[in-house]
């Protein structure tokens, strides 16, 4: 049998060991993109679990909602992927103290009457409608433009919606322990002025369900910034005068195929609420959750 010289043994470990660490590097050295192949379709479940208390009237609401939706890729303008959106399915269980319980599914027909209640006035006229948006790798929507039946809905409105959907990206190779930050309106149904300030932290590569993931921490700031006012618009009975707030969550995103695998948010908020010559604190717990299932 032949021996390795030590110094021929000692170059190739070495080598090795550079080729390990270049590895290593390579993958804590990752450009993190939004993906739309031409004709893909993605399924998606949003769970969200909601309790808010009026604490100076003694009040407390509590709500479970679950949203099916599902989006497919097409041919933008521009080179820009544009996406089709439709929201497939919605239930509410909730426990709406003086306005009573509301338990809700869309899949139900014996449930349909129930569809014009106020607390769900944001979803159902979506349900079953869709949406065309052109988004890039960075995650940022634009170009929302409600199709067919939808088309009388504010795009807007939906715009916030769908942008909730996507994670912010650099656009810049990210390496291992790496922060970056976004200011966003926090998409109440009925207040504006809500921001929230989001610091994002790329923790490293890893597997999750047999599936190669990038994990990313955030944290998120809740302040009030006043909004500007809207020329001819009416005064609101309540709106909001104050926030603060904390939240946290995690993100994993699938590095070859450039889109979420699942990702899941908690948060606390206190707001003011200003109701006329009276103001009232609500405090709101959210849970929230949302992965894909195709």
């Amino acid at each position: 049998m032949r021996l390795v010289r030590p110094e021929v043994a000692a170059a190739a470990a070495a080598l090795c060991l550079a080729a390990a660490f270049a590895s290593e590097a390579a993958e804590d050295d990752l450009r993190l993109e939004w993906k739309f192949p031409p004709g893909a379709r993605r399924a998606w479940l949003a769970t969200l679990a909601n309790e808010q208390t009026f604490t100076a009237l003694g009040m407390k609401t509590t709500s479970e909602s679950t949203e099916t939706a599902t989006d497919e890729v097409a041919a933008g303008e521009g080179g820009a992927p544009a996406v089709l959106w439709r929201l497939q399915r919605v239930t509410l269980k909730a426990n709406l103290g003086p306005g009573g319980e509301l338990d809700y599914d869309s899949a139900k027909p014996e449930d349909a009457e129930k569809a014009s209640h106020k607390a769900l006035e944001g979803v159902v006229p979506l349900l079953g409608r869709a949406v065309r948006y052109e988004v890039g790798g960075s995650g940022k929507v634009g170009n929302v433009a409600p199709v067919g039946e939808a088309a009388g809905l504010k795009a807007d409105s939906i715009a916030r919606r769908l942008q909730g959907y996507y994670l912010d990206l650099p656009e810049r190779p990210l390496h291992a322990g790496e922060t970056w930050s976004v200011r966003m309106p926090v998409p109440f149904e009925t207040f504006r002025g809500g921001v929230r300030e989001r610091v994002y932290s790329f923790t490293g590569v890893s597997e999750r369900a047999g599936r190669k993931v990038a994990r990313i921490a955030v944290a998120d700031t809740f302040v009030f910034e006043p909004p500007t006012p809207v020329e001819g618009e009416e005064e609101p009975l309540m709106k909001l005068a104050g926030m603060k707030g904390t939240g946290t969550g995690e993100i994993w995103f699938l590095v070859d195929e450039g889109c979420v695998l699942e990702e899941t948010f908690e948060a606390k908020m206190s707001l003011t609420v200003s109701m006329g010559m009276m103001d009232t604190e609500l405090d709101v717990v959210e849970r929230s959750n949302r992965k894909r299932t195709d």
